[in-house]
């Protein structure tokens, strides 16, 4: 992980997170369901950017959603996605108890204030954006650069 313990140098690193990503056409779902066969569906399943994204991280899904739904943006679709999946989070894990969040809070070892911090690095960061891109940033986007950045791709 390599996360900075200081809120300074988080907040100065990830402006350029949010001054470095491009919108993109996808709505804000970051994360596939999966069908009974283990097959991806959903609006990106072929989209091959985050199929590779995903390849051999699964856990990355979930970080991803961790930073989405620190900004307002995690999807309904996504997040039951990862509720249903914390049977075999715990397991993977050895975690008895716990939420989908708290396994990722404590496998990431992230600080209790890391939340509030992402979502002030947003709401910050969203204005600046759109005046100097003449559009809207987009949260996923946002999402995997800050979780690439800060976590190397968890």
């Amino acid at each position: 992980m390599k996360l900075c313990a200081e809120e300074g140098n988080l907040q100065a690193r990830n402006m350029l997170a949010l001054a470095a990503f491009r919108p993109r056409a996808l709505s804000s779902q970051c994360c596939n369901a999966i069908d009974g066969q283990g097959k991806a569906v959903g609006h990106d399943a072929g989209d091959d950017d985050l199929s590779d994204r995903y390849t051999d991280k699964p856990f990355l899904r979930f970080v991803d959603a961790y930073v989405l739904r620190a900004i307002g943006h995690l999807d309904e679709a996504t997040d039951s996605y990862c509720a249903a999946m914390v049977p075999q989070l715990r397991k993977s894990f050895g975690e008895a108890d716990g939420g989908w969040v708290e396994i990722v809070e404590r496998q990431m070892k992230f600080p209790p204030q890391l939340q509030d911090q992402i979502r002030k690095i947003w709401e910050d960061g969203k204005a600046r954006f759109q005046e100097g891109n003449g559009e809207p940033p987009d949260p996923v986007q946002f999402a995997m650069i800050f979780v690439d950045r800060n976590f190397g791709r968890a």
